[in-house]
């Protein structure tokens, strides 16, 4: 791969008519502070960073909470009291839900979450009443969905609950990125971006655990779902003492807030250095006409809401459901059973995401993107060739290994496939979706963004099972394609790596041709922005690579 891979943090987007008249960002001072004399103030300074990964950690536990929604219900639908208790089988022992049961199960899921994420649902709360408030409406939501599946004495009720439990997802799965990534200091704003799909693959095992500690139980997948009650409530409450988004009171007038929030998480220099900057953007979207809804998809920020939607439908396109469905179809026949294989799964994913939060803060975003996609398109088109080759299809979910080599060699695509996608797409995608949106239209555009998720999640709930049985193998040359247009489209994704957001948004405005005010096509000048704010002498933490207010 050609060395532009690797895009440095201080490579400057090349001058342009419309990025003539930009204002170049800042950069604090190069020279290291002077180091902590005493160990007291060696702890002193390292306090900020404590706390913003204390409430990084916390606030993501709606990815957790996610994640144990997402792996209890694979094994429990096959428990014979949660057949009984539901789905009311004569003889639930003998006998297995409907198909129509289970697709009820998982696209009332979907279908919450879809509507929860959609930018007419979720944006205003996220503006009017703010990050943090509807973090803790997704944990009220899910709180409620899970104590209304836990206590069902039927499918209609369950439906109800999933639903619910889907909405809260949808919601938190908006807003969580959005709130991480105004709070977060540039230096380490994507490794706290990548830890939501951490605390999502770390939710599945997590949800394994429980399921196999209370499976023998007569009432044991209400425990199991009660667990989502109790991580929803800590959420809930322990949201009322983590910090408000310092941007988004700034644009609410409330400055004093504003400051106090990021000195809880920055030190004392760097908060009042970063409320400066961000003042001078709030400044420039204050003084834009109120957003229309039109202008989500119209000139620069309709590029933003395409690149956005669009990265969300290339991820869900990647078709990993298909590989975990070929695996388990194939992997009995080596004598391996799926509850092990599913294990390993998830043990897999979890792993491979530490990795990213390490090297998307060195290698950058793109580069993630690009490596991430070769590698899934090769195992792709290896594992449709073995496949096609080295196994046949005996029923309708079930294929028969020729060889227990060729087996093997299969394992090893779908694992290939699996940890790259961890690696990257998985957790890179919902970070880069946090970042590039300007200020005035991120709720919305984040919501557009994440109902595009939902909305392919839900549409290949549909017909994913269906098309990998009827296919076989040959679905990897459709997901080989898919991949292909991903490797296309990020190949020259602008790179956003040691950015401040403010500074982001004059990069994408410079690469999509945008004036540094148009809110779209035909934007009004924000001529009432602070001239003093923009030329200020106090240096800006927005490329800070050194500064004290980042890890």
């Amino acid at each position: 791969m050609p060395s532009s891979l690797f895009v440095r943090p201080s490579a400057r987007p090349a001058a342009s008519p419309s990025a003539a008249n930009e204002v170049p960002p800042t950069t604090l001072p190069t020279a290291p502070p002077a180091a902590p004399s005493s160990p007291m103030q060696r702890m002193r300074a390292t306090m900020p960073h404590v706390r913003m990964a204390g409430v990084a950690a916390f606030s993501l536990l709606g990815a957790f909470l996610f994640g144990l929604d997402a792996g209890y219900l694979g094994t429990m639908v096959f428990w014979a009291t949660f057949k009984r208790d539901v789905a009311h089988l004569a003889d639930p022992n003998a006998q297995e839900l409907s198909v129509l049961v289970m697709t009820e199960l998982t696209t009332s899921f979907g279908f919450g979450a879809f509507l929860a994420a959609l930018p007419c649902v979720s944006g205003p709360l996220m503006d009017k009443r703010g990050r943090r408030f509807s973090i803790q409406t997704g944990a009220a939501l899910g709180l409620a969905g899970a104590v209304v599946q836990a206590t069902s004495c039927g499918l209609s009720q369950m439906l109800a609950g999933r639903f619910a439990s889907g909405a809260a997802t949808g919601l938190l799965s908006t807003v969580l990125p959005l709130y991480i990534g105004e709070v977060a200091p540039v230096r380490a704003r994507g490794t706290y971006l990548v830890m939501y799909q951490l605390m999502l693959t770390a939710g599945i095992p997590a949800a394994a655990i429980v399921n196999e500690a209370v499976k023998h139980l007569q009432n044991g997948w209400r425990y199991s779902i009660a667990v989502q009650a109790v991580v929803a409530s800590v959420l809930l409450v322990g949201m009322f003492f983590m910090p408000r988004s310092p941007r988004w009171l700034v644009l609410q007038g409330r400055r004093e807030e504003a400051l106090r929030s990021l000195r809880s998480v920055r030190d004392a220099e760097h908060a009042a250095a970063e409320l400066k900057e961000i003042e001078a953007g709030c400044a420039t979207a204050a003084a834009l006409e109120v957003p229309r809804w039109r202008e989500l998809f119209v000139g620069y920020v309709g590029k933003l809401t395409a690149l956005g939607a669009g990265l969300q439908f290339l991820q869900q396109a990647t078709l990993l459901g298909a590989q975990w469905g070929l695996a388990l179809g194939f992997v009995q026949s080596m004598g391996m059973s799926r509850d092990r294989l599913l294990t390993v799964f998830a043990v897999l994913g979890l792993a491979m995401t530490f990795p990213s939060m390490y090297l998307i803060e060195r290698v950058g975003r793109r580069a993630l993107l690009v490596w991430g996609s070769a590698f899934m398109l090769v195992s792709s088109v290896a594992l449709g060739a073995l496949g096609t080759l080295g196994a046949d299809h005996t029923s309708t979910y079930v294929w028969t290994v020729k060889s227990q080599a060729a087996g093997r060699a299969m394992l090893l695509c779908v694992f290939t496939f699996l940890s790259s996608f961890a690696l990257t797409w998985g957790p890179v995608v919902w970070a880069y979706c946090g970042e590039i949106y300007p200020l005035k239209h991120r709720s919305r555009c984040t919501g557009i963004s994440t109902a595009t998720n939902w909305g392919m999640n839900f549409a290949l709930a549909q017909l994913l099972t269906v098309a990998y049985t009827g296919l076989g193998f040959h679905i990897m040359w459709v997901q080989a394609a898919f991949l292909v247009l991903g490797l296309a489209a990020v190949w020259h994704l602008p790179e956003t790596r040691g950015l401040s957001l403010e500074d982001i948004d004059a990069r994408l405005r410079a690469r999509f041709g945008a004036s540094p005010d148009a809110p779209g096509r035909g934007g009004k000048a924000a001529a009432c922005a602070d001239p003093a704010a923009s030329t200020d002498s106090t240096p800006s933490v927005g490329t800070s690579q050194k500064g004290a207010g980042s890890p």
